[in-house]
């Protein structure tokens, strides 16, 4: 075996694959059916639901069974009965002969069953094998639309069967199914209840509407709603509401197209119509049995005269600012119109808005337009059918007159940094839309920002926030439709929310005074800060407590500490609420000391010596004194560490005319501070 007939072998096997794809998939033979009953016996048709399956059912044929359901009175089937001894086939070729010349429907069927068909060959090319799965489609769907549209048709293509057997007033359940073949393709089993105690009937066919178009006539139906009921349709016409006849000597069969709806709809083209008659239309519908539904309710159309559509439309501008607009129509076809309708309209896509009428011999109207551009229409009103409206004019008057300035009603800009921008609607009639310009200051040129013109009266843009500007001026200009413009409206002060935290306090100091802490900083170097922050965790908290809120300062004097181990942070806080914490973190242990040791200091002017002489009273047990001095207002510091078994101190470092403050705090061998003595102040 060659490489080319290897290759062409795996196409056909792929061809193969794919053309019963669905079958494979599912492993089913889809078929669908439907039933009817009279007279006694019961009408049964199927169909198999694709090619694939009407391929690998049309060797073995059908099974058709039934089973009589029990009622209180008579007893029923235990089982399903076969209704024919060998599966139901397609009828030989020999039996078509006859038939196939008296109805063009078994004609067809026969070729669809017995004609020449393509063969595939060990070196068919793809092309051929593409051409064997589309001429298969083509002849599943002729067979099943001639098997629709006469049963005994159906009937010899193996697709259907009448039960001349039932019992009277009974009820049976019909099941339909493939032969299994050796090709292990299961089938799918189509049920039909047939109720003979309930009259068969079909629907009226309803909604249906007859529109003219021209010289045709469109007749539609909601096809959607009668699938289950028909295959085909008959649309008949009469002169008058009793002679109807037939508009097609077949049934119709048409290509379902959707509205605007989405319901699918049929429609027939009657083109066989005269202008000027009136005449009258109904449906029916035809079953998969052959048989003819009631017809539908009647719709009466006249078919109106062919007239031209206005044309040629001009217009010349006067001096007092109207406009004479003209158009042309053959005189011919006066007799046919009772006059004219004259609209205008913005755009092309507006609402047209009448303007003037006329006579049918008239041929142009005056009017003042109310904007300086404008499209112009006019429309022909027949005295019978629809109107025709003529292609639109485009009409431009000399405009240099700009809209007034608008005003800006309110804006804002938020945390996002997206801006918003409200203004005063124009009422000019020719106004067309907004651009919209920002500046940094009221003495930059203002940037646009709107790239294409703005048409309602709101405006939103972007505002980057990482910027020292704190402000920006918004205008808006406005435009007619000749683009003229307005001069700028008054400028609108938007401020942008502040995000960015001030420089951050450098925190210097922090050290316990007596039975005061005083904290120290140099302050921040942003000019926004509004306060100031000291926070302090104690003993290990992880959780930071406010210890003061001040306004602009350097430092502050805890005068009433809390006794632990505290790390404190200054903050420094923005008028907006950023805030940026110091770099630095520094730890103090507070002691407030035995509350029950009181050291006493005094003092005494040595104005001889020019010194301050200072005594004290402390405990025997006392390991350090530290004295601490102030100027004046000044907050106290260490000044001195004296032994403990000291009991004066001459302070020289002293200055005529200034007041000093002394403090002593007495400590114990291991460090503790046991008290505080009195606050002393000496006016030397």
């Amino acid at each position: 075996m060659t490489q080319k007939h290897l290759k062409n072998i795996l196409l056909l096997n792929l061809l193969l694959v794919c053309f019963g794809a669905q079958a494979q998939d599912s492993q089913r033979i889809g078929v669908k059916a439907v039933g009817k009953h009279a007279n006694g016996m019961v009408w049964l048709r199927w169909s198999p639901t694709d090619a694939v399956s009407w391929e690998l059912s049309r060797t073995n044929g059908w099974v058709v069974e039934r089973v009589l359901i029990p009622t209180q009175e008579l007893v029923g089937d235990s089982a399903y009965f076969r209704l024919t001894r060998e599966p139901v086939k397609p009828e030989p070729m020999e039996a078509w002969r006859q038939m196939a010349l008296e109805n063009q429907h078994a004609a067809i069927a026969a070729e669809v069953l017995y004609g020449e068909k393509l063969d595939l060959y060990s070196n068919a090319s793809i092309q051929t094998i593409v051409t064997k799965s589309r001429e298969t489609e083509m002849r599943f769907g002729f067979g099943m639309v001639s098997a629709d549209q006469d049963f005994e048709v159906a009937r010899m293509m193996g697709l259907g069967f009448v039960d001349e057997t039932p019992l009277p007033n009974r009820i049976y359940i019909y099941r339909i199914f493939a032969q299994p073949s050796a090709n292990l393709v299961k089938s799918d089993t189509a049920f039909v209840l047939i109720n003979q105690n309930e009259k068969y009937e079909l629907p009226i066919i309803f909604d249906v509407i007859t529109e003219v178009r021209d010289s045709t006539v469109l007749v539609s139906w909601p096809s959607e709603l009668f699938k289950g009921f028909f295959s085909s349709y008959s649309v008949e016409r009469g002169t008058d509401t009793l002679a109807f006849k037939p508009l097609s000597s077949t049934p119709f069969v048409t290509l379902y197209h959707k509205d605007g709806s989405g319901m699918e709809k049929a429609t027939f083209r009657d083109d066989s119509v005269e202008f000027g008659k009136t005449y009258f239309y109904r449906v029916k519908g035809k079953d998969a049995f052959g048989g003819f539904g009631p017809p539908s309710k009647t719709q009466s159309v006249t078919v109106p005269f062919p007239f031209a559509v206005p044309s040629n439309l001009k217009y010349d501008l006067l001096p007092n600012g109207s406009v004479v607009a003209s158009w042309e129509f053959s005189a011919a076809d006066e007799p046919l119109v009772k006059g004219f309708n004259t609209y205008a309209s913005q755009s092309l896509n507006d609402e047209l808005k009448p303007i003037a009428k006329a006579k049918a011999s008239e041929r142009s109207v005056t009017f003042k337009p109310a904007t300086s551009e404008l499209f112009f229409w006019v429309e022909a009103l027949p005295n019978m059918g629809k109107a025709k409206l003529s292609f639109p004019i485009l009409i431009q008057l000399n405009d240099s007159i700009p809209p007034v300035p608008t005003k800006i009603l309110s804006g804002q800009i938020d945390s996002a940094g997206v801006a918003t921008l409200i203004w005063q609607r124009n009422t000019e009639p020719d106004f067309y839309g907004y651009k919209v310009y920002i500046s940094s200051s009221l003495t930059n040129e203002p940037s646009l920002i709107s790239p294409n013109f703005v048409r309602d009266t709101l405006f939103r843009f972007s505002v980057p926030l990482n910027t020292l500007s704190r402000n920006i001026y918004a205008r808006v200009m406005s435009y007619d439709l000749r683009y003229n413009h307005s001069a700028f409206s008054k400028p609108f002060r938007l401020s942008i929310p502040d995000t960015i935290p001030p420089s951050a306090p450098v925190f210097t100091a922090c050290e316990q005074r007596a039975e005061t802490v005083l904290f120290s900083w140099i302050p921040s170097s942003s000019s926004d800060v509004a306060l100031y922050r000291i926070t302090g965790e104690k003993d290990n908290s992880q959780v930071a407590d406010t210890v003061a809120t001040l306004g602009i300062a350097n430092e502050f004097l805890w005068k009433k500490p809390v006794d632990g181990s505290w790390k404190f942070a200054v903050w420094a806080v923005d008028s907006t609420g950023n805030a940026a914490k110091s770099h630095q973190e520094l730890g103090l242990k507070i002691t407030a000391g035995n509350k029950e040791v009181s050291p006493r200091i005094s003092a005494s002017s040595n104005y001889i010596k020019g010194a301050i002489e200072l005594t004290f009273r402390v405990p025997a047990s006392t390991h350090t004194i530290l004295l601490y001095r102030a100027e004046a207002d000044e907050p106290l510091r260490i000044y001195k560490t004296l032994k403990g078994n000291n009991q004066a101190f001459s302070d020289e470092n002293v200055k005529t005319g200034v007041k000093y403050k002394y403090v002593i705090a007495v400590k114990k061998s291991n460090g503790g501070v046991a008290g505080y003595s009195n606050e002393l102040i000496v006016s030397f």
